[in-house]
């Protein structure tokens, strides 16, 4: 069976950007599906995102590919949002339980949840002038304070702490291969983050592959380093069909 690639953008990723990657997995003759979350759910609305990843994963079966092998390359902490949900689908839901997850490659992700950075990430996908940029930014940080604080208020004397995108991933039950992708130069997610949960799967059984580049940015691999980026993501998938 051919495989499929699941690509799952960043926040404010257009699908002119994932064409681009879906092009790596084509010249293999691979089928690619592209989908990127509202950032109004990955922001303001988590809770609309199981629904979300239901789709994404019906429409594997509106196109008759549920029984293929199955790969996800996300980007950020946008594109992990909705592989957590997919995960957690597979996972707990009988419908599919099918699904032969063969491997998934993290982007820039997953990321700890730092409330300045997530401020920093939703500037980005803005192309307005300076000021109004920082003014969206502080609304965020405001909503995002608010409400963390609004949680605990409610939770008082209790052990909740909420949903932890990071510490759901590090302790997802699914044991296909991972790459991750990264560089010292992010600023909107720490490398220090990406090689701790990648010694964190390895711990637990997970084949582990990991690059590291010096100096580029954000969900930027790709356009700096194409040949590596697409060598990288072509020796991985065929690692996993062996």
């Amino acid at each position: 069976k051919i495989p499929v690639v699941l690509l799952l953008g960043w926040a404010g990723s257009l699908d002119k950007h994932l064409a681009k990657y879906s092009a790596i997995y084509e010249q293999r003759r691979c089928i690619t599906v592209r989908y990127t979350a509202p950032s109004k759910y990955l922001y303001f609305n988590h809770g609309k995102l199981a629904r979300l990843a239901k789709g994404v994963l019906d429409t594997l079966y509106d196109r008759n590919l549920e029984d293929h092998p199955i790969f996800i390359h996300m980007f950020s902490n946008g594109g992990c949002y909705v592989y957590y949900n997919i995960c957690h689908l597979v996972h707990n839901d009988s419908k599919y339980h099918n699904l032969r997850i063969e491997g998934s490659i993290f982007d820039s992700a997953p990321g700890k949840r730092r409330i300045l950075k997530a401020a920093k990430a939703f500037m980005a996908m803005f192309k307005v002038n300076f000021v109004l940029k920082y003014l969206l930014g502080l609304v965020v940080v405001a909503y995002l304070l608010v409400s963390c604080f609004i949680f605990r208020l409610m939770n008082l004397g209790s052990s909740k702490t909420g949903f932890l995108l990071y510490e759901s991933i590090q302790q997802d039950p699914g044991r296909w291969p991972q790459m991750f992708l990264y560089s010292v130069a992010d600023e909107i997610v720490s490398y220090k983050d990406i090689e701790q949960m990648a010694k964190s799967r390895k711990k637990v059984g997970v084949q582990v592959t990991t690059n590291c580049w010096n100096d580029s940015p954000h969900v930027a691999h790709f356009p700096r380093y194409t040949e590596s980026y697409s060598n990288l993501c072509q020796q991985f998938l065929d690692s996993c069909l062996k």
